[in-house]
C-alpha cells in the first residue's frame, strides 16, 4: 500500500517528478488502454491522484519498471542460452 510519506519531504514537496499518462505512453510506447490494462492487471504501478481526474506516476517507477523488464528479459536470454 502507497503511503503520502513515501513521496512528500518534511517540506510538504512531492519527491522525485510526477509524469502523466501520455508521458509514459511515449516513453513506453503502449497506448492508454495498454497502460490501464497493466495498472489493472498489476503489472505497472498505481498512479497517484492528484485530483478526482488527475493522476500520476513518479519518474521513478517507470525507471524502475523498465529495468526490471531489461532484467527480466536478460534473464531470460541468458538462460536461454546454457
Amino acid at each position: 500500500m502507497l503511503t503520502a510519506s513515501k513521496y512528500v519531504s518534511k517540506q510538504g514537496l512531492v519527491t522525485g517528478e510526477l509524469i502523466d499518462g501520455v508521458e509514459v505512453c511515449r516513453v513506453l510506447g503502449i497506448s492508454r488502454s495498454s497502460l490501464w490494462r497493466l495498472v489493472r492487471d498489476g503489472m505497472f504501478p498505481r498512479p497517484i491522484a492528484l485530483s478526482a481526474q488527475t493522476r500520476r506516476w513518479r519518474r521513478e517507477d517507470l525507471a524502475k519498471y523498465i529495468a526490471a523488464r531489461v532484467a527480466e528479459r536478460d534473464g531470460k536470454q541468458e538462460g536461454a542460452s546454457e
